[in-house]
């Protein structure tokens, strides 16, 4: 019965307290009126916590609804893009010169080398400025950044291109550095732009045949979202949309 009374006179109490009416207190002892004042400040201290995180929760859904929408209006963005890339180059396409895909995280063409250079050479003859200049088209209008990558078959390089070209690495980088400056020129934004190599080390076939080794001879655009990050996605990343001519190896 002490236990219950005790109880009940510190809930009327901390009621008081809470209300603000300090006369219903008068009358006890210093030693429970403390441990009620102690506990009106934990409650207190405990709402302006919950109070805060239902602030920062509030926040934090704005901040998702806000990436939410700019997310949806990417992958509009970038259908449009693949969509017209696809018509653009409808006849590359169909030789299968040029192979496109829609992925997870952007788009990729991979584009034949032989119809971008001579043998041996970074330099983009007029055929592959024509195709270069379709891709910039679409490309200068989306939004997001645009890897070309160089990548070469295994065979070394030998004869003349050796003094320029010491390496598949140099000759990978050199293309893809030549195809950078051809969509700039064309009016792709310097920023969004950065040329890379692989060299002969993302072969896509077996480089013991000759057909092997005109697959692995390409280079790869990937227009990728600014909203996906830095993360580098693998080959495998394509969905099922895509025009992917089937290689006969």
């Amino acid at each position: 019965m002490q236990v219950s009374t005790h109880l009940s006179t510190r809930t009327v109490l901390l009621g008081a307290l809470l209300l603000g009416a300090p006369a219903l207190v008068s009358c006890v002892s210093k030693g429970a009126y403390r441990d009620v004042v102690t506990e009106r400040d934990d409650l207190a201290g405990q709402k302006s916590a919950l109070e805060e995180r239902v602030r920062a929760l509030d926040e934090e859904k704005a901040s998702l609804g806000s990436e939410l929408s700019s997310r949806k209006q990417e992958v509009s963005n970038l259908q449009g893009t693949y969509d017209s890339l696809v018509a653009d180059l409808h006849a590359e396409l169909a030789s299968g010169q040029i192979q496109i895909q829609q992925l997870r995280d952007g788009i990729r063409l991979d584009v034949a080398d032989d119809i971008l250079f001579p043998s041996g050479s970074a330099r983009i003859d007029d055929g592959g400025k024509a195709v270069l200049d379709k891709v910039a088209a679409q490309v200068k209008n989306a939004s997001g950044r645009v890897e070309v990558t160089g990548h070469t078959d295994n065979v070394p390089i030998r004869g003349g291109p050796t003094a320029r070209y010491p390496t598949n690495w140099e000759l990978g980088a050199a293309r893809a550095a030549s195809v950078v400056r051809i969509l700039q020129d064309q009016g792709v934004e310097g920023t969004r732009l950065q040329a890379l190599s692989a060299g002969e080390y993302r072969p896509r076939a077996s480089n013991e045949t000759e057909q092997g080794r005109q697959r692995n001879r390409r280079i790869e655009i990937r227009l990728r979202p600014v909203a996906t990050g830095e993360a580098i996605a693998e080959e495998g990343d394509a969905d099922e949309s895509g025009v992917s001519p089937p290689a006969s190896d």
